[in-house]
């Protein structure tokens, strides 16, 4: 009788050890099927905090590539348009002053295409070292730049000189000499246009252009372009 209660006592004692090594290997594998979803979650956080960085850095880059003139820096003609019909859009004065490097096919052909990015670029860092706002001055297209100021045109004419005989008086051993020629135009007429406005900055740099170049002119008013364009048909 005590045998066969001493084998029963085993035989419950192994049962109940069997289920606690069975309870503690479930337990185990709990652990290690929560430790693996945490790495995996980890994981995941990880990939996901990578692509989200490499898609910013792509972006910004996209809204460079976009918005900024990759030689100068600068903004190109499609931000700044953006810019100017913002500020367009706002009362009080603004003037416009559209620059050329003079001479820039003979840079070109006496120095080399890559004298002519050079020029563009230092052009591009004047700018950018001399306008009151960078955020309102850009690369127009080729060798041309524009800076949009609001300030009457007299006063931004003033500046327009300024910069003119800085870019004049500049030597670099090595470099050609550059000399710029500029139109300077301002709002005058409540019933222009922006497009208007930067076409009588255009004539007034061409009129620089004409006139010997390496100087500032300050365009007519609205009445005098349109009777000029008139009276050239």
């Amino acid at each position: 009788m005590d045998l066969a209660r001493s084998e029963s006592d085993n035989h419950r004692l192994i049962l109940e050890n069997e289920r606690r090594r069975q309870q503690i290997a479930h337990q185990q594998s709990a652990r290690n099927y929560q430790m693996m979803l945490v790495m995996l979650l980890l994981s995941a956080l990880l990939l996901l905090g990578i692509t989200t960085h490499r898609l910013h850095r792509s972006s910004r880059r996209l809204y460079r590539l976009a918005s900024f003139d990759q030689l100068t820096g600068l903004a190109n003609r499609h931000a700044l348009q953006e810019r100017l019909q913002a500020l367009w859009q706002r009362e009080g004065p603004l003037s416009l002053i559209i620059i050329d490097i003079d001479h820039f096919k003979q840079i070109n052909d006496q120095h080399g295409h890559g004298a002519g990015d050079v020029a563009i670029a230092r052009l591009g860092q004047v700018l950018g070292e001399w306008a009151p706002d960078r955020e309102l001055i850009g690369r127009w297209g080729g060798e041309e730049f524009l800076v949009a100021i609001p300030l009457p045109a007299q006063d931004c004419w003033h500046l327009a000189e300024q910069l003119r005989q800085r870019v004049a008086t500049e030597r670099e051993p090595g470099r050609p000499v550059m000399t710029i020629s500029l139109g300077v135009a301002g709002r005058e007429d409540p019933h222009e246009t922006l497009t208007q406005l930067i076409h009588r900055a255009d004539m007034a740099m061409y009129q620089a252009k004409r006139q010997g170049r390496n100087q500032t002119v300050l365009a007519a008013p609205p009445q005098t372009v349109v009777s000029l364009s008139r009276s050239l048909a």
